[in-house]
């Protein structure tokens, strides 16, 4: 029996059969390059991209497949003839980019996609914030992945996708740029709208009919791109901020709200809004909006499903479903609506179909992930199946049953030293030499190149070395025998830094709470302080060149100490060190011994009201401590603002590593930055979470996509 979804569909067909009119590819190019993008600025600006707020961009791209796919016809912002079909040739380049590889290894293998799409081919596309990006034919299995190994321009991670109505994909990647991508070559680009401040960000892109690029940003509003700049197209829409878009079947424009929720629509007249007066969903973060060939729009929030049917709301709230989180939504050609939703807080995915009168549940029990560090769940359906990315992959569900898809095998460890690594979580000196390492492996650096050192069976979060061992903390302390690891069984629980001396071979652990030493055959406490409270909280242990070891807290102080301290191994007892105003403790931040025996200290919630500046205090300061004459200097004054990540010395300098974006208006806070005693020098603006020097002398940055590079100095 034929449903009224299907014969809805079916007339459909038949109007785009009367509608859709063959153009010539030279009348197509022409049209496209009426709108030609303009080249990025060299120095374009690297936003700061709020993962959270891009939730809203990567569920929504499922919606763009589908409008890309069922609208091909001018709305309000057009006034074209009809396009093509989707399906026919690309018709020529437009200033196509072709693909560059770096040579990079990466060690850690992308496995984690935060968008899917599906374009016009019935292709399935997906991408992740490490500069992933996967290609999937769900007709023959085949799957091609492309990294930084294929080209730079992964390198700034890819923050969403977004269906080409001639195939393949808009990207939008880290270095707030678009990119359209065939799976051979770079199409063309253009720069997204600009940020209204630095805690904007871009909610969601519609590539329409006519082939405008519709964008919008959490707090600037919709922008439309002429073909040389963006210009905003909603001031009269009573609200600023705007997340998710969507074109429906009589050219309206759908806008979500991803922050406080509500939806509005324009019909190229006046603007309508919807609030939770009208569906009890729409209280929560609009997440995805979904129109359907019927006429009705979907709408998915954090708290449930929402359909309009033209004139009047019905809702389900996620329990009613089965799901809980937030929730995406996608549509497949035989008319099932597909829901999927996680919890941030429990990693669980669940998937749920709707026939038009039941919702239909899947979970674990049918091969959904137990656990994935994504849990937001994006669907996409296709005539081939249904698809949903996770935290640990793509699942496709085969026979009532979820199956991983991807990610395929992982690369083998080259037998050369690589041009390049990427995937690298951290970087950090430790022994006279450089580590860098990832999910899988560890390297380190010598004689002016990176060597494999050792495979991982899991992501450390801090390694030590004491010129004979290497140890790690990865789910307990591990040392490196041969070529396999161990569990030193004298360890403590739940270590979180550790740190060596490669003087004398003593390892120095931090359990937060309490510090240990281990001396190779016994694994003793420190002295115990005088008043009996514990250590408390000890985040970053640092051994001096004169063999002094010294602490600060996890969260800037340690109850029992203060901000900062040190211990005298000679004398053993403990030091309250007070650089300023005598009795009052500064939270210290970070540690950074120089060869010296000196010691760069970051303080944190520097006053404001410090005698000693003459200017407004960024909210932290610098201290140096000069091993020789036990002296120290305060540096608080022309500093970079925010507060930075970390920090290293060399023989002449201290560098800081900033994750930050810029304040309108201010100097840049993101990037590495030099200071020599005198000046500071920015040398960059990328966002940078690790920051180290190698024995040569030679200055490496790790940043927020994982790719690691060596400063020119």
């Amino acid at each position: 029996m034929t449903s009224r979804l299907d014969e809805q569909l079916s007339r459909y067909g038949t109007y785009l059969d009367t509608q859709l009119v063959e153009v010539e590819p030279e009348q197509a190019i022409d049209r496209v390059t009426s709108r030609s993008s303009r080249p990025l600025a060299e120095n374009a600006a690297t936003p700061t991209w709020r993962r959270g707020l891009v939730v809203a961009l990567g569920t929504a791209a499922a919606v763009l497949a589908l409008v890309t796919a069922f609208f091909l016809f001018a709305g309000p912002f057009g006034g074209e003839e009809p396009l093509p079909p989707a399906t026919q040739p690309v018709p020529g380049d437009l200033e196509p980019m072709e693909l560059v590889p770096t040579g990079a290894h990466l060690l850690t293998e992308p496995s984690t996609y935060q968008f899917v799409v599906r374009d016009p081919a019935g292709l399935v596309w997906l991408s992740g914030y490490e500069g992933q990006v996967a290609r999937l034919d769900p007709g023959t299995g085949e799957t091609q992945v492309w990294t930084i190994r294929d080209d730079t321009t992964f390198g700034p991670g890819v923050q969403g996708l977004v269906p080409a109505r001639y195939g393949g994909v808009w990207m939008l990647l880290g270095d707030n740029s678009l990119r359209w991508f065939d799976g051979e070559r770079f199409r063309t680009a253009v720069e997204a709208p600009a940020m209204v401040s630095n805690q904007d960000d871009l909610g969601s892109v519609v590539e329409t009919a006519d082939g405008s690029l519709l964008a919008s940003t959490a707090q600037g509003g919709v922008f439309r791109w002429d073909g040389s700049s963006w210009n905003r197209i909603d001031e009269a829409r009573p609200a600023a901020g705007a997340g998710a878009l969507a074109m429906d079947g009589e050219g309206t424009l759908w806008v979500g709200n991803d922050d406080v929720g509500g939806i509005w629509r324009f019909d190229g007249s006046k603007w309508e809004s919807f609030s939770a007066e009208d569906a009890a969903v729409l209280a929560g973060p609009v997440r995805t909006i979904e129109p359907l060939p019927d006429g009705t729009v979907w709408v998915t929030t954090e708290r449930g499903v929402a359909r309009f049917d033209g004139g009047s709301w019905s809702a389900w709230m996620s329990p009613d479903i089965g799901l809980r989180g937030d929730i995406a939504a996608a549509l497949a050609p035989d008319g099932v609506v597909w829901v999927a939703g996680g919890s941030e807080s429990s990693g669980a995915v669940g998937v749920a179909s709707f026939d038009g009168n039941r919702w239909s549940v899947y979970g674990q029990a049918d091969g959904l992930p137990e656990e994935a560090s994504w849990a937001i769940a994006v669907p996409v359906a296709t005539e081939d199946g249904v698809f949903v990315a996770t935290g640990v992959g793509l699942y496709r569900l085969v026979d009532d049953r979820w199956t991983r898809t991807l990610p395929v095998e992982e690369q083998a460890v080259p037998a050369e030293p690589p041009a390049a690594l990427a995937g690298v979580r951290q970087v950090q000196a430790a022994g006279g030499f450089l580590w860098a390492w990832g999910e899988n492996e560890i390297w380190r650096y010598g004689d002016g190149a990176w060597q494999f050192y050792a495979p991982l069976s899991a992501a450390p979060w801090d390694i030590a070395y004491d010129g004979r061992t290497l140890w790690a903390l990865n789910e307990g302390l591990a040392y490196l025998e041969g070529d396999e690891w161990h569990r030193l069984a004298a360890a403590p629980a739940e270590v979180w830094r550790i740190n060596a001396d490669p003087n004398t071979g003593v390892l120095w652990l931090s359990t937060g709470e309490e510090l240990f030493r281990w001396d190779g055959e016994e694994m003793s406490n420190y002295p115990p302080l005088p008043d009996g409270d514990g250590y408390g909280y000890v985040g970053e242990i640092a051994v001096s060149a004169d063999g002094r070891v010294w602490a600060a807290g996890l969260y800037g102080y340690i109850p029992s100490l203060g901000g900062l301290a040190v211990y005298d191994d000679r004398s053993d007892s403990w030091e309250m060190i007070r650089p300023w105003r005598g009795d009052e403790d500064m939270p210290a931040w970070a540690l950074a011994p120089t060869s010296d025996g000196g010691l760069w200290v970051m303080f944190s919630e520097w006053p404001e009201d410090s005698a000693e500046q003459t200017e407004a205090s960024p909210g932290w300061a610098l201290g140096y401590h000069n091993g020789v004459t036990g002296d120290w200097t305060i540096f608080d004054r022309d500093l970079p603002g925010g507060q930075p990540l970390a920090m290293v010395a060399t023989d002449d300098s201290v560098w800081v590593a900033q994750g930050g974006g810029s304040v309108e208006g201010s100097e840049p806070i993101e990037g590495v930055f030099r200071f020599d005693g005198e000046t500071w020098t920015h040398y960059l603006s990328d966002e940078v979470l690790a920051v180290a020097a190698a024995p040569d002398g030679t200055v490496w940055y790790v940043t927020s996509t994982g790719v690691l590079h060596q400063i020119e100095q």
